[in-house]
């Protein structure tokens, strides 16, 4: 059987029983769940488990799932709308994507991957505790604005 098809009939019925399960719960609940993020969610932790136990082979699909998570999670974050979280996107886009990536196993430049990450999250904190300096401010004003008229 083709495993993309699969996995997309997969999501797509997930999607609907979600849906169907929105139904019954309090609105308060049905705010914060999006059907779309669970079933692809609820697609790769499935489909990550069978990996580790050797019953699911394509790591190029479960990859692709991952990173739509990751996409999703990025895009949740930066709608919150705060200077703060909208100067880390980059950051936050690299924390993301190296979680994402550390179930695979492929420890060689882990650490490495990670220390790059801190540094770049101690240089975005420090423009954001700086944001105010004359100097800083038309930098971080430009960074914050990045992504923001596309």
């Amino acid at each position: 059987m083709n495993t993309l098809w699969l996995v997309i009939a997969i999501i797509a019925v997930l999607f609907v029983l979600l849906l169907i399960i929105k139904t019954a719960l309090p609105q308060k609940i049905k705010d914060k769940l999006c059907a779309v993020c669970l079933a692809v969610s609820l697609t790769w932790l499935t489909l990550l488990i069978l990996y580790f136990n050797g019953q699911w082979q394509n790591a190029s699909l479960l990859a692709l799932l991952m990173g739509q998570s990751v996409v999703g999670v990025f895009y949740w974050l930066q709608a919150k709308k705060t200077a703060g979280r909208r100067l880390a996107q980059l950051p936050i886009l690299l924390t993301l994507t190296w979680l994402a990536y550390l179930p695979f196993g492929e420890f060689a430049d882990i650490w490495r991957t990670a220390i790059l990450i801190a540094a770049v999250w101690l240089v975005i904190c420090a423009l954001y505790a700086y944001r105010h300096n004359r100097r800083l401010a038309g930098l971080v004003d430009k960074l914050i604005k990045c992504c923001k008229q596309w």
